[in-house]
């Protein structure tokens, strides 16, 4: 249904219901026609109770809100924790010049040992292998860095199993994403149930890594109190003193069918959207033109290994809030990045209200908007619209500014139907019932 005929039924609907209702002997001294704050109180819950029945239709002009707040955010620039190996069309060719012979997509067999030597003669904390490689090694010595090297990570999925000779559950993370329908990323899994066939681990790529790097920091005695986990799987996960509260499928301008609302997810917080870590490619880390770089580069820090190649990696690009598409072992270091922000710099996480308290929002500033019209209308149709049009920016604005500041997510489209429809369900009961001829 489309947005006009809902506000026009909606509008219809309370201006009938007023006149019904002024017929009814509230008080037997009261006049017929009321034009008061009991009017606008109760058009304000009639309004709000419409508003937030048929807001999930325009969850996507909330999600578009969402995005723009996201893009109107300053720059965090990129997390020094980080280091991104990408894999890039010229990377392919290098490969096939070295004749290294690709059974995966993106890295041969030989890329990937010469990688992960070369990476681990600089002491990274963590190396992430977001590259699916469901089949065994045939070079022994990259067999033996599967095996052995334990702070390798490496992603599997559902469908997807991951490397055979990795069998530490610890060592492996699902490497899914959950998208919204308009295909853009906004949310974050840290955990899924898995199938009995499936030998997947239950707990995300982003948040295998981030508690490791965690854990590594404990065992080292770096921060400056011990890092504890605690985890109610159906509720909160809690590291240390940032909480990372479970998405209800009714959070913020989310409207979430069930099947899009299972398994254990946050939202988002985008960190930057030029640059989430350093990146080098595949060729700059092994032709030795960074050697004099790579321990400044790599030692003490998070490692991941992805693909940017597009022709190969097409079903891996996926769309962000900034309007464009980004490979997924970006999207994975955006994700890394928050657990460890949160975590370890006090850096914001996104919340919202519970249900009840998004009602009273909406209702608060309806009731605003059909107060503001009771005193503006007798002075005319203009001064009325002027000052719904005021409260309209000023629920905006709260909610901008409430995003930016502290990363609370208020219903917007809601906050913003409710005293629209409030004040012009006023002014045509005005108009209509109380001008009326008697």
């Amino acid at each position: 249904m489309e947005w006009l005929t809902i506000i026009e039924r909606v509008v219809a609907f309370v201006a009938a219901l007023l006149a019904i209702l002024q017929l009814l002997p509230f008080q037997k001294s009261a006049p017929r026609k009321r034009f008061n704050l009991f009017t606008a109180l109760l058009v304000s819950v009639l309004i709000t109770t419409l508003v937030m029945i048929v807001t999930p239709v325009g969850q996507q002009f909330e999600l578009q809100a969402f995005d723009q707040m996201i893009r109107w955010r300053q720059d965090e620039g990129p997390d020094k924790r980080l280091l991104i190996v990408t894999v890039t069309p010229e990377d392919l060719e290098y490969q096939r010049d070295m004749g290294w012979e690709r059974r995966a997509e993106s890295l041969s067999d030989q890329a990937i040992v010469k990688v992960l030597d070369k990476l681990n003669d600089h002491k990274p904390v963590l190396i992430g292998l977001d590259i699916f490689r469901d089949y065994p090694a045939q070079d022994e010595n990259l067999k033996i860095q599967l095996e052995q090297n334990k702070s390798l990570i490496a992603v599997c999925s559902e469908t997807i199993d991951p490397p055979d000779e990795i069998r530490e559950n610890e060592r492996i993370g699902f490497a899914d994403f959950p998208k919204d329908s308009d295909d853009v990323i906004r949310r974050q899994f840290l955990g899924m149930s898995m199938s009995d066939t499936s030998s997947c681990s239950t707990y995300s790529f982003s948040l295998r890594v981030a508690s490791r790097y965690l854990s590594y920091l404990k065992e080292k005695g770096i921060p400056t109190q011990n890092i504890e986990f605690k985890f109610k799987a159906d509720k909160f996960l809690k590291i240390n003193e940032a909480l990372f509260n479970r998405l209800d499928k009714d959070a913020g301008g989310y409207h979430l069918p069930q099947s899009e609302a299972q398994g254990f997810q946050i939202l988002l917080n985008y960190r930057s959207p030029q640059k989430i870590a350093e990146t080098i490619t595949l060729k700059e880390l092994l032709d030795g033109s960074l050697d004099s770089k790579l321990t400044d580069l790599v030692k003490n820090k998070i490692v991941l290994i992805g693909t940017v190649a597009y022709e190969i990696g097409n079903k891996d690009m996926h769309f962000t809030p900034y309007n464009e598409k980004i490979p997924g072992v970006m999207i994975h270091g955006q994700m890394i990045s928050q657990i460890l922000s949160a975590v370890l710099d006090g850096r914001t996480l996104l919340r919202w209200w519970p249900q009840a308290v998004e009602n009273l929002w909406v209702w608060v500033w309806s009731f605003i908007g059909g107060i503001l019209t009771i005193f503006s209308i007798r002075q005319g149709l203009v001064r009325s619209l002027i000052w719904i049009t005021l409260v309209l920016v000023a629920v905006a604005i709260t909610c901008f500014v409430v995003f930016i500041q502290v990363g609370g997510w208020l219903p917007l489209v809601p906050s913003i139907l409710g005293p629209f429809l409030t004040g012009i369900a006023m002014i045509v009961y005005y108009q209509i019932i109380i001008k009326s001829p008697k």
